[in-house]
């Protein structure tokens, strides 16, 4: 079997964004699987920096990316930030090429935007892998929502005859596959949820040293900076943690102003671009999410998990994740998030547990392996022919 990933940015650093995480754990699992793997995408870095890609992976790819700002007026029509990015004249000549050079089995298209590539390739199965719904986001933000729910829809629009055009599409929650039939998407969905690698994410010997609480993403997404500054101003603030001897700890890539500006409360640390975010979970007294818009499954919950965390957030928070009850705390309100956060805090026997349940959860139902096999079941690909 010959598998070409076509990603619309090569992530060079996976450990701080959750779709990198996915890529690359979904690249490592599969790759002992099959013939080859090729990966195409955008990047201004060398060869070089993909070091640790290339070893799952017989060949990558790399066209530089376009300046496109000054395609932004694009969004008026529909086009969200992703396929601003793929349209690039450079990775469309590069995909026609490949596709002659190469019969592919299977060909993933990996997050928002690289669905315009569909007229431009060829191969026996065609994935459109989506993280998100094509929204990327439900629910009030603190942008003008009037505007952004506009938006939205017409990316919803825009994106759907692309993905009835691919063979089948794949999302990680069933609220994510409800938004695509509801634009239009006939073409089969697959329900696949992420996964973690838990070899490499696990609970250290060496327990928290410091009372923290975490919270961690992606800082330039919409979600994850309403979480963040929620989470200070709502939760921490409110709850006088500080004065508690607890700190709030926000990480991540990419942090825009509005969450580097949180620092100004007593006890708010900011890290940026961390190259590793497990020693910062470890020390983690306990893993928050206030997820209160986003939809998508959350990678960053899975590896709290498996690293053995006590979690708290949301509803949504938990998308995409089986009976949370049974491992988190789902909170209603910010006031019972500070309640749980009191609680943890005070009961260490009750935070063990809660970080034991979670991490036996995540090594039950989220293991790699597992899901992989699950991807390339349902697109019927496996057979001893094939590999």
């Amino acid at each position: 079997m010959k598998i070409l990933f076509v990603l619309g940015q090569i992530p060079t650093k996976p450990f701080l964004d959750g779709g990198a995480r996915w890529f690359y754990n979904t690249i490592k699992a599969i790759h002992p699987l099959v013939k080859q793997i090729h990966v195409a995408g955008q990047s201004n870095e060398p060869k070089e920096i993909f070091s640790d890609l290339s070893k799952y992976c017989d060949q990558i790819f790399i066209v530089p990316p376009i300046n496109h700002g000054k395609y932004r007026y694009k969004i008026l029509q529909g086009w969200d930030s992703g396929r601003i990015r793929a349209y690039n004249p450079g990775i469309i000549k590069l995909l026609k090429y490949l596709c002659i050079e190469n019969f592919y089995d299977l060909i993933f298209l990996v997050g928002h935007g690289t669905h315009v590539y569909v007229p431009y390739i060829k191969g026996k199965h065609v994935m459109a892998a989506l993280l998100d719904a094509p929204s990327g986001v439900i629910g009030p933000t603190s942008t003008s929502w009037d505007l952004s729910t506009f938006l939205n829809k017409l990316v919803i629009k825009q994106s759907e005859r692309s993905y009835n055009c691919t063979d089948s599409v794949l999302v990680v929650s069933s609220k994510d596959k409800e938004i695509l039939i509801k634009a239009g998407v006939t073409t089969p969905i697959i329900i696949n949820p992420l996964s973690v690698d838990t070899t490499e994410f696990f609970p250290w010997k060496i327990k928290a040293q410091t009372k923290n609480i975490l919270f961690t993403g992606n800082l330039n997404f919409q979600p994850n900076i309403d979480a963040a500054i929620h989470l200070v101003n709502d939760i921490f603030d409110k709850g006088e943690f500080y004065n508690k001897g607890i700190n709030c700890r926000i990480a991540g890539r990419r942090i825009t102003q509005a969450v580097k500006d949180l620092a100004r409360f007593n006890g708010v640390e900011i890290f940026e671009d961390l190259p590793d975010l497990r020693p910062l979970m470890n020390d983690a007294l306990i893993y928050v999410a206030p997820m209160q818009t986003g939809l998508g499954m959350k990678t960053k919950i899975l590896e709290a998990m498996a690293m053995g965390k006590p979690i708290i957030g949301y509803p949504l928070t938990y998308n995409g994740i089986k009976d949370p009850e049974q491992f988190a705390i789902v909170c209603q309100s910010p006031q019972e998030f500070i309640e749980a956060i009191n609680k943890l805090n005070h009961d260490v026997c009750l935070r063990n547990y809660m970080g034991e349940k979670a991490r036996k959860f995540a090594e039950d139902n989220y293991s790699l392996e597992q899901n992989i096999t699950l991807i390339l079941d349902q697109v019927k690909l496996i057979s001893d022919s094939h590999i």
